[in-house]
């Protein structure tokens, strides 16, 4: 039997290494951050109302949830620590863009839209914990499924499950939209892997209309969730790998059932693309594949058209005078409140250009006149220098189009949303709606640079050739059309 090994006296009191020191450096703040986070939530039970408070108790629990989800589909799909940590940062920020959002909604303006939805979710939430679905409050708040009456039904269920806190609304919602993030990352992914998924990921969370505006209870958080899961679908879709239709069906009929124009925009876009996909993955399409890809374009197509018909009223059809109806109706409407500016509504292609100045980066520094409209200008002047800077990556879009059918279906999405929304003719109403262009846009701002040799051999060669100069910190070149992170 072998003798116990006596350790000298000095060497178990020798002085904790710099890892020691650094993990109870980090637990003393930890325990400090949740000291103060239960003394500020007892104070808060003691002198406010659950519609605060309640938030506050929901916020760390479904951050923390999600965190942990958000880490094991990241690890499983083979990302890099510093994707894992950009997207912690940015679940942080979401939460904290959804306390911000509620401040000032209610401290700042006063009153919002949020306040309608929940007030239908605090009527509805407690026939639907009794399954009583069509009872006094139904009738009441629920004229239709489309618009507003939905997103009612939508916080009437949420409401019954974390109770009516307005402020917890707002968290669940803000995630909700952060998830968006997600979808829209993984289909850079899976369509560009050779793209700077870095730059893509760091644009998504730190832009603040990102992070402000579709972070409370309302149209935008939903429609980044919806926006996000079917532009996961169609990259699956284009690069020819299956499990592209249910996200796409389920993701637009979501966007359908708020704001279905969004969804037509999307679907033009999805059938230019699907029309356009030249890629090495759609070569090898089997016919069956490819008949049940114009299945799946042809009947989401079909609910999107029936769904714009319905919202607008377009009995008569849908034809140009409808639409040139239905912009002269949103120019109208827009043209009203303090933020007001003259819409562009182009005519000719000359003035197009004009248009995508405007939604893409308007206001600009001199005309903003309030603190929101200062930071929507700082950011559409960062964007302006992106844009600048990235003219090298821009330079391969042409090229792209031709080879990648996601970088055809983001420019056209681009195109069509810019003549649409060029009606809106108010500051306030562009920079939210913008959310919804935004994470297509900043995919042609992360692209790889294509160096002048590299250009100069695939004209010698006769076809594109693109360098993988951003692959996120993976370190490789992957050509186009190559597997993206899922593994497949």
């Amino acid at each position: 039997m072998s003798e116990p090994v006596v350790v000298p006296w000095r060497e178990r009191h020798l002085p904790p290494t710099s890892t020691a020191r650094r993990v109870r450096r980090m637990s003393l703040v930890g325990l400090g951050v949740i000291g103060l986070y239960l003394v500020v939530l007892f104070k808060l039970t003691r002198n406010s109302t659950f519609d605060i408070w309640g938030g506050v108790m929901l916020a760390p629990v479904l951050g923390l949830a999600t965190a942990a989800l958000l880490v094991h589909l990241l690890r499983s799909a083979g990302e890099t620590p510093v994707i894992i940590r950009l997207f912690l940062l940015g679940l942080t920020l979401k939460i904290l863009g959804a306390f911000a959002r509620y401040y000032v909604i209610f401290t700042v303006f006063g009153h919002g839209d949020a306040e309608d939805y929940h007030i239908a979710g605090v009527a509805l939430a407690p026939e639907f914990r009794q399954f009583e679905f069509g009872g006094a409050a139904w009738h009441e708040w629920i004229e239709g499924l489309t618009g507003t009456p939905f997103l009612r039904l939508v916080t009437g269920v949420v409401y019954t499950f974390i109770g009516p806190t307005m402020l917890g609304g707002f968290v669940v919602f803000s995630l909700l939209s952060f998830w968006g993030i997600y979808f829209f990352y993984r289909a850079f992914r899976v369509a560009i892997p050779d793209g700077d998924s870095v730059r893509y990921l760091l644009l998504l969370v730190l832009l603040p209309s990102m992070l402000f505006w579709p972070s409370s209870i309302g149209k935008d958080a939903w429609m980044m969730f919806g926006l996000g899961m079917a532009a996961y679908g169609a990259a699956r879709l284009f690069v020819g790998l299956r499990g592209g239709a249910l996200p796409i069906i389920a993701g637009l009929t979501a966007c359908a059932m708020v704001r279905p124009h969004l969804s037509l925009i999307f679907m033009v876009g999805l059938a230019i693309g699907t029309v356009l996909r030249r890629s090495q993955h759609a070569r090898k399409l089997t016919i069956s594949r490819r008949v049940i890809t114009i299945a799946v374009v042809l009947v989401a197509g079909g609910l999107v058209i029936s769904s714009v018909q319905s919202f607008f009223g377009l009995d008569g059809g849908f034809d140009a005078e409808a639409v040139d109806s239905v912009l002269s109706e949103t120019a109208r409407r827009s043209g009203q409140g303090g933020s007001v500016y003259e819409a562009v509504r182009p005519g000719s292609p000359v003035q197009f250009p004009w248009a995508v100045v405007t939604v893409l980066y308007r206001p600009f520094l001199f005309e903003a006149h309030n603190l929101t409209a200062l930071i929507a200008a700082i950011e559409g002047l960062a964007l302006v220098g992106l844009t600048v800077l990235g003219a090298r990556r821009l330079a391969t879009v042409p090229r792209r189009m031709v080879s990648d059918a996601y970088i055809s279906f983001v420019i056209c999405y681009t195109l069509v949303f810019t003549f649409a929304f060029s009606a809106v003719g108010n500051f306030g109403i562009l920079v939210r709606q913008r959310t919804q262009l935004l994470p297509f846009f900043v995919v042609l701002l992360a692209l790889p640079v294509q160096s002048a040799i590299d250009i100069r051999r695939a004209r010698i060669r006769g076809r594109p050739a693109v360098v993988g100069a951003g692959t996120g910190g993976t370190g490789s070149d992957l050509s186009v059309g190559s597997p993206g992170p899922d593994g497949s």
